[in-house]
């Protein structure tokens, strides 16, 4: 059995690799990441906000984390169905996806 550590450093590269392919998803289709946001979350004061701070931090601070509705209502919006964007995940995290160097997002 994995240990807590462990177990957090999985489920922090999960959530990662899925605000990775959620971000290369915006990109893709010539989406706005503000308009997505707005869309995705009309209840949030600043989705935009929101979105930019789990895509990328501001200096010296870690990435927002993502609730799983945050998440689910960003597939969504692109339309994905959240077990396609889980499945898009497992074949990334098997190609060797890893939070520590392949966590660049830039947008």
């Amino acid at each position: 059995m994995p240990n807590s550590e462990e177990t957090h450093d999985r489920v922090l590269n999960y959530e990662r690799c899925m605000v990775s392919i959620l971000n290369r998803t915006i990109n893709e289709k010539g989406l706005t990441h503000s308009a997505v946001a707005r869309e995705a979350w009309p209840y949030l004061k600043s989705p935009a906000d929101h979105w930019r701070r789990a895509r990328n931090a501001r200096k010296n601070e870690a990435p927002r984390k993502m609730p799983l509705r945050d998440l689910v209502a960003m597939a969504q919006t692109l339309q994905l169905s959240f077990i396609q964007l889980c499945a898009e995940v497992e074949l990334e995290l098997k190609k060797g996806w890893d939070y520590h160097k392949d966590d660049t997002i830039k947008n």
